[in-house]
């Protein structure tokens, strides 16, 4: 199955927010440091179906 996984990065630690697939989604996060990785993980199945959606801001 193919998923989104959002984690906040620092220099002592990193929280992972969570791991969303299929029409579930986060509502907002807003990182409490200046890193964070999105990772997009897919596998072969459903490969004709879209991928994902991200919307984000700068503040």
């Amino acid at each position: 199955y193919d998923y989104v996984e959002v984690e906040d990065i620092s220099e002592t630690s990193t929280i992972i927010w969570g791991r969303w697939c299929g029409q579930r989604a986060p509502s907002r996060i807003t990182s409490k440091t200046n890193l964070i990785k999105i990772t997009f993980k897919s596998d072969d199945y459903f490969v004709a179906k879209p991928g994902f959606k991200i919307c984000y801001s700068l503040l």
